[in-house]
């Protein structure tokens, strides 16, 4: 048996049955601890000299970090890499990007290019420079690859890099013109004659020009009559103006584009994988126009599309006569990426994987670096996103280096209180995100998130809450509650469904969701009773009906007296937490 153990079982039996509340307090504070610290050994501050620069430089998503990815689930590695458009879909930190490295990285391996374009570095612009700005990026990138195989190989593609330069050259004009431009096309119609006499001359003329959205046309007639001698000539001149936008210079350069990369495909012989990193960059109304574009000018070539980004950031394809985009699972398959905290135990493993891929090589073992409540605190904090849980395990491990070494509390070795106080510090930069990413509707997701904290804090004194699956698609507030699990600020930890008499029937779905811990821990902490759902006892109270949640107009939030039918209850779609499927 540990120390921590010992230690654990001397503290119960000591425990007197007439000992008062407040000694029984302090006995059962002592027994936690003990039970915290599992003997003294810590790393050392040379490890810890070491280990938080890596840590750092862990949090970003370089070639460096792609080295070391660890992947979620087996085999999605390969399936990023088939042939095929998809969109790669996860919330901010899970590792997309690093994934998507590690596909750019092994590229060669699995026979295949990859283009990979950054769309933050084209945040911004407006639509469609934003659109020109990556057909520049991925021709340029293009004519890096044809140049690439030597200086004999190179030569002999010299025409085709060319084309692939004045292209990607004609981008960049294109790009600098305004975005709406007058042009004039003009005609000329003329005849001469050396006669002296006897001859007449008539002409007529009809141009027609048509542009994106506009045509102008129009007409032109002359005639000379007799004439005795010196030579002599008529001209008839006719202009038609029209205004043509950006656009319409792309329109009209889709088959050359087309044409271009067929040509390129065919001459590097090895399937090309376009990876469009952080894609919600692009304004969320003109990333259908975008995406349908590109699928035009790649569609039939051995070109595949990596779109990746935060789901509900997303706008692939937007429904009309005719549609426009990319129709997710139709145009273009779907690879979800998240692993949640409804399987807790499926998270712990990975993302301490995650992190022995950064301790290891340094000589540190988590047992000296993490008690077992600081791994479990850490779990929970994080919600099951790989960046989260790197930057709370930084955070609390340099609030584990700065208080003194203690019997109960050992320096340099992360503690559930460290990761609490470390969650707490987090919580701005999530405030930041959700700036970033949420835009005008910021504000209206704070104050939904301030609700749906009342609700469990003030009111059920709980950190759990459920919400009706439907909810979630129909309702605006449902939306804002997505809204917010995307964002980090809720997890989602479990799915219930309703029965009657004892038997499943066609009912009801609800989803179970956590706050993050930065909204309960410190002084709200003190006023509830968390649910540990990840335990089958703690499982079980997410079944109480009084935990659904649903806003009233007019109310700040909504305490349903009844919110389920008198012979319905709820149950668990998975019984046994093992059995839940992967996403």
């Amino acid at each position: 048996m540990s120390e921590a153990a010992i230690s654990g079982e001397i503290v119960s039996h000591l425990v007197p049955a007439t000992t008062s509340p407040n000694d029984r307090i302090w006995w059962a504070y002592h027994r936690s601890v003990a039970e915290e610290t599992n003997g003294n050994a810590a790393i050392s501050d040379e490890d810890v000299i070491r280990l938080l620069p890596a840590l750092a430089e862990a949090e970003r998503a370089t070639e460096a970090t792609a080295a070391r990815f660890v992947p979620p689930r087996p085999g999605i590695l390969e399936e990023v890499s088939a042939r095929r458009h998809q969109f790669v879909y996860g919330r901010r930190g899970v590792g997309k990007s690093t994934l998507l490295h590690r596909v750019a990285a092994v590229g060669s391996e699995n026979n295949r290019a990859v283009i990979f374009v950054d769309i933050e570095t084209l945040r911004g612009r407006p639509y469609p420079d934003v659109l020109i700005e990556l057909l520049k990026e991925l021709l340029d990138h293009l004519e890096e690859r044809l140049r690439a195989d030597g200086r004999f190989t190179s030569w002999k593609r010299r025409k085709l890099r060319r084309r692939v330069r004045d292209l990607a050259s004609a981008m960049s004009q294109l790009l600098q013109a305004p975005q709406l431009a007058e042009h004039t096309v003009s005609t000329l119609r003329s005849q001469a004659s050396q006669a002296k006499k006897g001859w007449s001359l008539g002409g007529s003329g009809q141009l027609g020009a048509q542009a994106h959205g506009a045509k102008a046309t129009a007409t032109a007639a002359g005639q000379i009559d007799r004439t005795d001698e010196k030579h002599e000539t008529a001209q008839a001149t006719v202009a038609a103006k029209f205004e043509k936008t950006k656009m319409d210079g792309l329109v009209e350069a889709a088959i050359l584009i087309r044409d271009v990369l067929g040509e390129a495909q065919k001459e590097l012989e090895v399937p090309t994988l376009v990876v469009l990193d952080d894609f919600y960059h692009i304004p969320l109304d003109d990333q259908p126009d975008v995406l349908a574009y590109l699928h035009q000018i790649v569609k039939g070539l051995d070109i595949s599309l990596k779109v990746c980004g935060v789901r509900r950031l997303l706008r692939p394809y937007a429904a009309g006569d005719p549609p426009v985009g990319m129709q997710p699972e139709h145009d273009a398959g779907t690879i979800p990426l998240d692993i949640t905290l409804e399987r807790f135990e499926v998270a712990k493993q990975f993302l301490e994987r995650v992190l022995s891929g950064i301790s290891t090589p340094l000589g540190i073992e988590l047992n000296r670096l993490l008690t077992d409540g600081g791994r479990e605190r850490l779990v929970l904090a994080s919600g099951g996103v790989a960046r989260d849980y790197l930057s709370l395990v930084r955070r609390a491990l340099r609030n584990a280096t700065e208080r003194p070494s203690h019997q109960w509390r050992v320096k340099n070795r992360i503690t559930a209180e460290d990761v609490a106080q470390a969650a707490t510090d987090l919580y701005g930069q999530k405030q930041e995100e959700l700036k970033q990413d949420a835009g005008d509707e910021a504000e209206a997701l704070r104050s939904r998130l301030s609700e749906i904290v009342r609700f469990c804090v003030e009111t059920r004194r709980t950190n759990v809450f459920l919400v009706e699956t439907t909810k979630l698609q129909e309702e605006d507030w449902g939306k804002d509650v997505e809204a917010l699990a995307d964002l980090r600020f809720i997890h989602r930890v479990d799915t219930l469904s309703t029965k009657r008499g004892g038997e499943t029937y066609a009912g009801r779905k609800f989803a179970a969701f956590t706050l993050d811990l930065s909204t309960w821990t410190s002084t709200r902490s003190e006023q509830i009773s968390p649910i540990n759902f990840w335990e089958r006892e703690g499982r079980q109270k997410i079944r109480d009906p009084k935990l659904i949640y649903t806003p009233t107009a007019g109310e700040p939030v909504a305490v349903a007296a009844s919110p389920l039918a008198k012979d319905e209850q709820l149950t668990f779609e998975f019984e046994d937490p093992a059995a839940i499927p992967g996403d």
